[in-house]
């Protein structure tokens, strides 16, 4: 039988463009504020996520070094790398470890350093150069090499599932062009008020967004994610956490993961058919005992939207119509922080990222949601996190309960007599 799985502790750096700290001394910070409460001893698994940690200089076997900082004595450790899913991934053994009884906390760790802290020495151009080309091609690595030759670039791809989307509809690029701004201004307004996120306190005007420059067919620079840096941290645990940490408890029901071939040419179906997406839903489903209908009743979703093709057409697999799922991320239901396109983009780091900015949202958390920002009710949430064109997708459902007012909830906890 399986354990219940809740979030002990989570939280988030600033994710921003100009960090202060490097990726080791960025994953230490997070660790160290998610452990304030939880005795570091306790830990039984680590697991630190991201895409590309060496992107800045960072060699050898760090995770080691950076559990003995942090007080672990881990029994298991494993670091995921080398995906843009590293994030979500990690979520997985996590969820794993803990619900199979296996472990009773563990801790996971995402960080991507996609550009250099501001407390190292001013570089010189060429050094600058050699960095931007590194990002460049750490970005580029998520996408099929033989496509790659062709041309083939992210943008592209979330030109290509915008325009399918589009027909799908039955909607003109000129309507697209009338909806897009409500929607990407929306984010705006929400990420200014959300303290840990990459557009923090910029509250742009529709004049700013019509001067952002066109970087494709149908976006604007501001339509589409920053190249940011940031980390994130979350311990899971069967242990209920105690009402001095949380006034409500966030239980993470279950993980679903699904995969397709990385190379778009060799994918069966229409691009807006998103077998990956689908194949993570029906897996988070299957093992929740939940269904599609749950799904769309939930309070918040957090659906990954490096393109606004990508949330839509995952809001679409869960049976969203494009009426709705407008509304929704107009409204807030819907990336209610600002999404990954206001908030930034982490590559490695974004899926867990998702996680704890619901965790935040469900525990009415005010250091992080100021109350103009607090979506209610905050009761169920499911988050959606894609790597590369779609290739690696994880889905994640999460409720929430009163800890201190649910006379159910304490009575499930009292442990039966003999």
């Amino acid at each position: 039988m399986l354990q219940t799985v809740y979030i002990q502790a989570a939280n988030t750096s600033r994710v921003t463009s100009k960090p202060e700290k490097g990726f080791y001394d960025l994953c230490l910070e997070v660790g160290k504020k998610c452990l304030e409460q939880i005795d570091p001893k306790k830990i039984d698994s680590f697991y630190l996520a991201s895409m590309d940690p060496s992107l800045f200089g960072l060699k050898g076997e760090f995770q080691a070094e950076l559990a003995e900082e942090l007080g672990l004595q881990p029994r298991e450790m494993l670091a995921i790398r080398g995906t843009s899913s590293a994030g979500g991934v990690g979520c997985i053994p996590a969820y794993k470890d803990v619900a199979s009884g296996y472990h009773q906390y563990s801790l996971v760790i995402s960080c991507e350093q996609m550009n250099r802290p501001t407390s190292m020495p001013e570089p010189s151009c060429d050094t600058m150069a050699r960095e931007k080309t590194a990002v460049q091609e750490m970005l580029k690595a998520v996408i099929d090499h033989d496509e790659q030759l062709y041309g083939l670039s992210m943008i592209l791809i979330g030109d290509m599932i915008e325009r399918a989307l589009l027909r799908y509809v039955g909607l003109s690029r000129a309507g697209f062009l009338e909806v897009i701004p409500k929607v990407t201004m929306a984010m705006c307004q929400r990420a200014a008020l959300y303290p840990y996120a990459h557009f923090y306190g910029k509250n742009k005007t529709i004049v700013d967004y019509q001067n952002s420059p066109w970087v494709s067919n149908f976006y604007r620079r501001d339509d589409i994610v920053p190249i940011s840096t940031g980390a994130c941290a979350m311990v899971l645990s069967s242990v209920v956490p105690p009402p001095e940490i949380a006034g409500r408890v966030v239980e993470l029901r279950g993980v679903g993961q699904g995969l397709v071939h990385p190379a778009i040419a060799k994918r069966f179906g229409p691009v807006t058919s998103a077998t990956s997406v689908r194949r993570a839903l029906c897996e988070l489903l299957e093992r929740t005992g939940l269904s599609l209908t749950d799904l769309r009743s939930a309070d918040l979703a957090f659906p990954h939207d490096a393109f606004p093709s990508i949330s839509r057409l995952i809001l679409k697999e869960v049976g969203f119509s494009h009426d709705e799922s407008i509304h929704g991320l107009v409204s807030g239901r819907f990336n209610p922080c600002g999404g990954l396109v206001k908030c930034g983009h982490p590559v490695g780091c974004s899926g867990e990222m998702q996680v704890v900015q619901a965790f935040q949202q469900m525990t009415h958390d005010r250091a992080a949601i100021p109350e103009d920002l607090q979506r209610s009710p905050a009761n169920t949430a499911f988050t959606v996190s894609v790597g590369a064109a779609l290739t690696n997708v994880i889905a994640i459902y999460l409720c929430a309960v009163d800890q201190l007012d649910s006379e159910t909830f304490s009575l499930s906890l009292t442990p039966p007599s003999g």
